[in-house]
């Protein structure tokens, strides 16, 4: 019975590397390691039970069923759910890139969600990012600490991974739902869905605070990514 768990937790693992699955469960550079694992204990598990005089009947039902079960069992990315109920990292990323800075005055576009939040935890002086481009992809969430009737604003967010989904925790970008002329642009979306904004920076105050708020000029929806985390 023993081996019989083994094989159906390691074609498990191997069904969901070889269907892309497995990005939403652990970051990447555990893959491959994980992968050749799961590959050992199959092959030696196989060999354990093939030995056997006899395979009960009711274990090959059982790693049948399980078989069947794998195939079936959807796996899906963390939501704006469990966004909602972890701490959300707006303004703190301790990791820093100095050439982050560069990017700054070349192409805006291609930073990412976890770029700008680096941003700006390197540089306090947000102002400096006033009217700086920035094309934002992500899922829709409005985490309970930021109400979206303040301001009428959202969030677009990933998820960072540091080994696996366990440790996940979310970023957030803070979006007018409106663009520049009062024009709303998120009637069609609501939570977990996907979707690119391009837009513009700018700086607000709240109750005495200055925000980073991305002013979009377009929205559109998009696939969830094969790897949806950063």
């Amino acid at each position: 019975m023993q081996s019989l768990v083994i094989i159906i937790i390691s074609l498990f693992f191997i069904f969901l590397v070889f269907t892309e699955r497995i990005y939403l469960l652990i970051h990447p550079d555990y893959i491959n390691f994980n992968f050749a694992m799961a590959a050992f204990l199959l092959l030696f598990s196989v060999i354990a039970v093939w030995k056997k005089i006899k395979i009960n009947r009711i274990d090959f039902v059982i790693l049948i069923f399980f078989v069947i079960l794998i195939i079936l069992l959807p796996v899906k990315p963390l939501s704006s759910f469990t966004a909602s109920n972890r701490n959300i990292n707006i303004a703190n990323l301790e990791e820093s890139d100095a050439n982050l800075i560069g990017l700054l005055q070349r192409d805006t576009k291609s930073l990412t969600i976890k770029d700008w939040v680096k941003l700006k935890n390197m540089e306090p002086d947000i102002d400096k990012f006033a009217g700086q481009d920035a094309v934002i992809l992500g899922f829709v969430f409005n985490p309970p600490q930021f109400p979206k009737s303040q301001d009428e604003n959202l969030f677009i967010g990933r998820f960072v991974v540091t080994c696996c989904a366990v440790d996940a925790s979310p970023l957030g970008i803070e979006v007018a739902t409106s663009d520049s002329e009062g024009n709303p642009l998120f009637d069609s979306y609501g939570n977990d869905d996907w979707v690119e904004v391009e837009g513009k920076w700018e700086v607000i105050a709240r109750d005495g605070t200055k925000y980073l708020v991305l002013q979009p000029t377009s929205v559109r929806a998009v696939d969830i990514p094969t790897n949806p985390y950063i």
